[in-house]
């Protein structure tokens, strides 16, 4: 991990309603793998996924400065491991941001059990952490794992975005999701807005918190 030089970039999230200053997402990158996926790939192969999953979220605790929500993405296998909680008790006492993180779960990795999966996001939640859904529709982000863990935000995958001006199925399903996060009390966050059409038809169908390109890139 040490010969490793990542390093993140932040991309703000805003509220719909009044275009205020949400959060932000932290993305980890990588100046050796044009595409970080690889380099978490590339862990996962290794068997050490747990360790740079934590120290990136280490890191980008430690650096960011920031007084607002800090989403951050962590794998399933990460918040399973024996040693998590024990991770976390040092991020608490070495940073100062505990009540600002959201954990993003990733749904490109499965969750093998869904029971013991569930009762940690319980501990997270009394610890007062907050939980997001990465990537709604794709992978294991599934309605039926959402209903399951109960998060606090539910982030739409970008597919949700593209063509959403012209497509009337889509707009539908962030309708019905949108009376569901209300009637749940949960934040609905549409990803991938890339220009103003879609803006202002995500706004116009209720949804909570958006980010993309059109409101502002990673930096």
């Amino acid at each position: 991990m040490d010969q490793i030089q990542i390093y993140h970039v932040y991309q703000p999230l805003f509220t719909l309603n009044d275009l205020e200053i949400f959060g932000y997402e932290v993305l980890t990158r990588c100046d050796n793998f044009s595409d970080i996926e690889h380099l978490f790939q590339q862990a996962m192969e290794n068997k050490t996924l747990y360790e740079l999953d934590t120290t990136s979220i280490f890191k980008a605790l430690s650096t960011s400065g920031l007084s607002h929500k800090i989403f951050i993405n962590i794998y399933p296998s990460t918040m399973l491991h024996p040693q998590f909680f024990t991770f976390l008790q040092e991020v608490e006492q070495r940073t100062m941001v505990k009540d600002s993180i959201v954990f993003e779960i990733n749904e490109s990795e499965k969750i093998k059990d869904r029971r013991l999966f569930k009762n940690i996001v319980n501990r997270l939640k009394r610890r007062g952490y907050e939980i997001a859904v990465d990537d709604y529709g794709k992978g294991e982000a599934t309605f039926d794992f959402v209903t399951d863990i109960d998060p606090h935000y539910i982030k739409l995958d970008q597919s949700f975005s593209r063509n959403l001006t012209d497509s009337f199925p889509k707009q539908q399903q962030i309708r019905s999701l949108v009376e569901i996060c209300h009637e749940r009390n949960m934040t609905l966050i549409l990803e991938g807005i890339e220009n103003k059409s879609e803006l202002l038809v995500a706004a116009q169908l209720g949804v909570h918190v958006g980010q993309g390109y059109y409101l502002g890139k990673p930096k």
